[in-house]
């Protein structure tokens, strides 16, 4: 068909990233982000006051479990997330008929009153979720191009030959080839990563683009798929027999627990269903340790304290796909390996915004072929730029409202995200009436100036910027300045040096 297989692998290359290539730097970047969703949420709530070593908290698990009682009684379900070294808080949340609702604790179980906001981990939640649509639209647009993801990353293995040879290879100065050269460079580098987590996504997602192999053994309706849950992941599915039987103190549940599983093995995560109801169960789970391919639960009578036995036995097959899981979240990693994801997902990021340059040089070689084709090749030559200027500078946007946005506001975590999905559509309109080089330097002047003033400026406007982050040897928060200000550096030194008319116009078919 296309005279080789080598060429057939290029024609496919080209056209399955040119097809969902936008939606897929929006998942890599804001898929990045979620390695440090922890960091990002403390940052979001700057009420939380800094809290320099993590020590007992039993008075927070028991001010948490008396709002619980007072507040959601005949909640459907409690969570509470334990403190840890990333996030010395207790948060608790609840659901059921009555609303949903949440609260923070520091350890020595003070109520602390923060505002509502969407945090880190709405912004790791994007990648997936993508906001705006039906979950269950979301995940097969997501598997979807998932999937191309991984075509596209296989393919390119075969169409470069030299694919190792090029990784050393870096022409500066040289148009098309230059951006090619990069290209190369940022897929070799991390290219075991992007299969990882590719491969790994598609594993999250598995019952909504293959259910025919949990249909064929727990049947199409939802009850079979909750049994195969509950087989699967532990109870969860609890049904209340509607007679109360109040819960025992939580915090002697957490002791048994830690006797059982060791100093080792910190709990991070408590769930209690249906709690007050007989037929209630505490699920606990250690979700950090030194196994990607364990996630220890242990389950307990709410009522009694009494534990249960687990309701299955691992496997060979659930332990590898666990470890994948694990592996894609990251859930395992210390800091190092965890500033390792985050490094390698920017690099995957910034593969996938190189490709979508190369394609529009590439076609750009056609307009003095196809003079019909220049307007359609202008627009999507600028929204090119728009897209992968337009999301950092949505993500700048949405965390100086953050600070901006009244604390009280009614539906304000809702606002924050709004704006973020605002700015990225206004910046994506502007870079498309523009000329490139125009559109280009405005929008990283932009990024510069959102990260780049938002260390000192958030001083005033609630707290953790740089300078109370150095005067409270408060690592995470300094940490996190200073990644804001590296990331306006960057767009700073890129600003500087760039040179118009826009790089892609100016270097078509530039090839040395």
């Amino acid at each position: 068909m296309f005279g080789s297989f080598r060429r057939s692998m290029a024609w496919l290359h080209t056209w399955s990233g040119l097809v969902v290539s936008w939606l897929l730097y929006f998942i890599f970047l804001t898929g990045t982000l979620g390695y440090f969703d922890v960091e990002i949420d403390r940052w979001m709530k700057p009420e939380l006051p800094y809290q320099g070593e993590l020590v007992p908290y039993p008075q927070a698990i028991a001010a948490a479990q008396a709002l619980l009682d007072r507040e959601a009684p005949s909640a459907r379900q409690w969570t509470l997330t334990l403190p840890e070294t990333r996030n010395p808080y207790l948060h608790v949340e609840w659901q059921g008929a009555g609303g949903a609702g949440e609260a923070d604790f520091d350890l020595a179980g003070n109520r602390v009153d923060t505002r509502s906001t969407g945090g880190g981990q709405w912004l790791y939640e994007l990648h997936f979720r993508l906001h705006y649509l039906p979950i269950e639209l979301a995940y097969w647009i997501v598997c979807i191009v998932s999937m191309v993801m991984l075509v596209a990353l296989v393919s390119g293995v075969v169409v470069h030959r030299r694919i190792f040879v090029e990784f050393f290879t870096f022409r500066p100065g040289k148009g098309r080839r230059s951006w090619l050269d990069l290209h190369n460079l940022l897929s070799v580098s991390a290219l075991p990563f992007h299969l990882m987590i590719t491969y790994s996504g598609l594993l999250f997602l598995q019952s909504t683009y293959m259910p025919i192999p949990f249909a064929a053994e727990y049947g199409d309706e939802r009850p079979a798929y909750e049994a195969f849950s509950d087989e699967f992941f532990g109870p969860s599915h609890i049904e209340p027999t509607g007679v109360q039987a109040p819960a025992v103190d939580l915090a002697l549940i957490l002791d048994h627990a830690a006797r059982r599983l060791g100093e080792d093995h910190a709990i991070r995560l408590v769930t209690v269903y249906h709690p007050n109801d007989a037929a209630s169960v505490t699920r606990l789970i250690r979700m950090i340790g030194p196994s990607v391919a364990r996630s220890d639960r242990l389950y307990y009578a709410t009522s009694t304290g009494e534990p249960l036995d687990a309701p299955l036995t691992d496997g060979f097959a659930k332990d590898v796909r666990m470890a994948l899981v694990n592996l894609h979240e990251g859930l395992f990693a210390g800091a190092f390996l965890r500033w390792l994801y985050f490094v390698s997902g920017l690099v995957g990021t910034a593969m996938i915004a190189t490709g979508l340059v190369i394609w529009a040089q590439k076609r750009g070689e056609r307009k003095r072929r196809s003079p019909g084709q220049i307007r359609a090749h202008t627009l999507v030559e600028r929204l090119n730029w728009g897209v992968i200027l337009g999301l950092p500078v949505a993500i700048g946007v949405y965390f100086w409202a953050n600070r901006l946005l009244p604390a009280g506001l009614d539906g304000r975590a809702s606002w924050e995200q709004d704006i973020f999905f605002a700015t990225l559509a206004i910046a994506a309109a502007y870079a498309a009436v523009r000329r490139p080089e125009t559109s280009i330097r405005h929008l990283l002047a932009a990024i510069a100036a959102l990260f780049g003033t938002l260390p000192f400026v958030c001083e005033a406007l609630g707290g953790y910027g740089l300078a109370s982050a150095v005067r409270s040897g408060d690592g995470t928060m300094l940490g996190f300045n200073l990644v804001l200000l590296a990331a306006a550096t960057i767009a700073a030194v890129c600003l500087l040096r760039f040179r118009g008319p826009a790089p892609i116009g100016a270097a078509v078919g530039a090839e040395t």
